[in-house]
C-alpha cells in the first residue's frame, strides 16, 4: 500500500509540466494521510519512505520541496505520537518485541538524519530546511532513548553558521527534556555563547540567551546585560 502511494507520487512528479496538478496534489495528500492512519510503522515502510526522500533530494521540479516536507514532517509526527509521551526507558532487557521494534526504527531514523546532514549538493535551496526537519523528527527520540548521535547532530546544526539550522538546533534544545528539567551540557553552553558573540542576527542572539534562561543556566538580569553588550557591539 505505502509503496504504491510513494511510486504514484514519484511517477506523477516525474511528469513535470505534463503532470496533472490536481492529481499530484491528491497523491501527496494520500502520502500525508499515511501518517494519520495510526498504523504501526515497520522497518520496511520506513525504507520505502527513505527511498522516496532520496529520490526527491536528487530531483528538480515543481512540488519537490512540498513532497520532501510531507515526508519529513510526517516522520516527525510519527515520532512525536509514538515516543514523546512514553516513559524514558530504564532497562533495555525488559523491552517487549514491540518496544524493540520501535527502538530499531528509532536507530534507523537517527542514521537517516545523519545521512541527510552529511549531504552536500550544490545549489540545493532546501538543504538547511531539510536538515532542520531531520533534527525535528529526532526530538521525541531524544526524550526517550539514550542515543548520543542525536546530540552530535544538534551540535552540528548549532555550529553551522546557517540561520535556519541554528534556530532549529535551539528549538531542539527547547523541546528536549522539557518535562525532565534537563540542564544544558557545558559544551552546548559554550557553543551558544560563541553564537551570541559572533552573530549579527538579533533573533538568534535572543534565542540563544532565552534557552539558557529556560534551562536555568543564567537569570533574566544576566541575559538582559549580555543582550545590552550585544547591542553595543553590533547596533552602533
Amino acid at each position: 500500500m505505502l509503496k504504491e502511494i510513494c511510486d504514484d507520487v514519484y511517477n506523477e512528479f516525474l511528469l513535470g509540466e505534463k503532470s496533472n496538478k490536481k492529481s499530484l496534489s491528491e497523491k501527496i495528500r494520500k502520502l500525508d494521510g499515511f501518517f494519520y492512519r495510526g498504523k504501526q510503522m515497520t522497518l520496511d515502510s520506513l525504507e520505502i519512505l527513505f527511498d522516496l526522500e532520496r529520490k526527491m533530494i536528487h530531483s528538480k521540479g515543481p512540488n519537490k520541496q512540498r513532497i520532501e516536507r510531507t515526508i519529513l514532517k510526517g516522520l516527525s509526527r510519527y515520532t512525536f505520537e509514538n515516543h514523546y509521551f512514553m516513559d524514558t526507558e530504564s532497562d533495555i532487557k525488559k523491552r517487549t518485541s514491540e518496544e524493540e521494534q520501535e527502538y530499531l526504527i528509532a536507530l534507523k531514523l537517527v542514521d537517516f538524519a545523519e545521512e541527510l546532514f552529511a549531504m552536500n549538493i550544490s545549489r540545493d535551496s532546501f538543504a538547511n530546511k531539510r536538515k532542520g526537519l531531520a533534527l525535528e523528527m529526532l526530538i521525541a527520540l531524544a526524550n526517550h532513548y539514550d542515543i548520543p548521535k542525536i546530540f552530535e547532530l544538534c551540535s552540528i546544526a548549532l555550529k553551522s553558521k546557517k540561520r535556519e539550522l541554528i534556530l532549529s538546533g535551539i528549538e531542539f534544545l527547547e523541546s528536549y527534556g522539557n518535562d525532565q528539567d534537563e540542564p544544558l551540557h557545558s559544551d552546548t553552553i559554550e557553543i551558544l555563547d560563541e553564537i551570541i558573540f559572533d552573530t549579527r542576527d538579533r533573533t538568534i542572539a535572543v534565542s540563544a540567551l532565552d534557552i539558557q534562561i529556560q534551562k536555568g543556566h543564567i537569570g533574566e538580569f544576566e541575559a538582559m546585560s549580555r543582550l545590552d553588550e550585544w547591542k553595543e557591539k553590533y547596533l552602533k
